[in-house]
Formats: structure tokens, C-alpha cells, sequence
């Protein structure tokens, strides 16, 4: 799997255009959010707070993801116990964190094979090139980050959710290989909990909820 990641990302950065400076700065700072300004090389600390609590709802009984339950044990997210769900004789825990919503990064250019973990395009593995290499920034150090992996409401809800969280990971597994500290990354499958379009809409519409969504934690 390393070997087939690692093929495809030489191939997608040997044509890739290198982001300017101001770029990778801008998109810096964009992920940094309010994680603190600095003046005279002293850390000011946060600044006013714009956070709020991101939550979703995933099926027990397939497993709890490894990367979240070891999220859960560092106190980066909670995690209720399996209880019941509404209407249905499955169980489901609910996870929730802290974000700072104005280090919010949205990518929808990250594409997928239809029910699959593979890109469909090398711009694909270019976007997360670009988002990587802001990552690595020394400023960027001391966070850590959740990637969200979001689907459209179109297929069974259940399998939705699955497949977003193993394009998730996909995306983590990528960068770690660009050299984003393994630590900092959490990633979690909102499934088509947050689709905004319904599953009868049209693909122009549909492909809209497929994205890729980062947040810096709030503590």
C-alpha cells in the first residue's frame, strides 16, 4: 500500500506547480486560525475565542475506529458509550471535539473512485501536496488537526459513514508520507451526516458534499 502512495506521489509532484509563498503563508495562517499571534518573539496566546463543538454520530457495533478511540484516550475528542440508536436496534456512540472554526480549510478538489479509497485524479494527491506542506510549518507545530471526511447522501447511510472514514484515513496516510507529524492528525467520518443536497439531486449538486473538511482542536 506504501509502495503503490508513494508511486503515486512522485507522479503527482513531478508535475506539480509549487505554491508561492504568500500561498503556503496565507494557508498557514488559515489553519492556525486564533491559535495566537506573536510580537517581539513572544507568544501573546489565543486569541478571542471562535470555537465551537463538532459532533457525529457512528455505528458501534462495526468497531470503533482505532485513530479515534486513541483521540478519545488523549483527551483530543469524547466518546459516548454505545447506547442504543433511535428507531433502530443498532447501537452507536457519539464523538465530539473542540474547533477553532476560523482555522476552517474546506477542499472539495479531493477526489475519490466511487465507493473506494483511491483518487481519481493525480489533482487530487496535488491538493493534499498543498495542504501538507502547510502542515509541515514549524508555526504549526504544537496543534493538532482533525480531518473530516464528509460523503453525499446518495447509498446506504451506514456504509457512507464506513467509506468517509476510510477516505479519511486515506488522506492522513498520504500526508504522514509528506511528512506531517503522524500526532497531529485525527481523522473522522462524518458520512452524509452534514450533506446539505437530498439523494435524488443531481450529481452536479451531489458531488458538492464530497469534501474534505480540516479543523484546527480547540483545547
Amino acid at each position: 500500500m506504501y509502495l503503490i502512495i508513494r508511486t503515486a506521489l512522485i507522479a503527482a509532484l513531478a508535475t506539480a506547480s509549487p505554491l508561492l509563498a504568500e500561498e503556503t503563508t496565507d494557508l498557514v495562517k488559515k489553519l492556525k486560525g486564533n491559535g495566537g499571534t506573536t510580537t517581539r518573539g513572544l507568544t501573546r496566546g489565543f486569541n478571542k475565542p471562535s470555537g465551537s463543538t463538532r459532533s457525529v454520530v457512528l455505528g458501534a457495533s462495526r468497531g470503533i475506529p482505532t485513530s479515534i478511540k486513541a483521540a478519545a484516550e488523549e483527551d483530543s475528542l469524547s466518546m459516548t458509550k454505545p447506547q442504543a440508536h433511535a428507531g433502530s436496534s443498532k447501537k452507536t456512540i457519539t464523538v465530539s471535539y473542540k474547533v477553532d472554526d476560523s482555522s476552517q480549510v474546506t477542499r472539495n478538489n479531493i477526489l475519490f473512485q466511487r465507493g473506494s479509497t483511491e483518487f481519481t485524479d493525480e489533482a487530487s494527491y496535488k491538493a493534499i501536496a498543498e495542504l501538507s506542506a502547510a502542515l509541515r510549518n514549524p508555526e504549526l507545530a504544537t496543534f493538532k488537526f482533525v480531518i473530516e471526511g464528509h460523503a453525499s447522501a446518495d447509498g446506504d447511510q451506514w456504509k457512507n459513514q464506513k467509506l468517509s472514514q476510510l477516505r479519511a484515513e486515506k488522506i492522513k496516510t498520504v500526508m504522514v508520507a509528506l511528512g506531517v507529524p503522524n500526532a497531529n492528525l485525527i481523522p473522522i467520518g462524518f458520512g452524509e451526516a452534514k450533506a446539505i443536497h437530498a439523494e435524488n439531486a443531481p450529481e452536479t449538486k451531489l458531488r458538492l458534499d464530497r469534501k474534505v473538511i480540516i479543523f484546527r482542536l480547540n483545547k
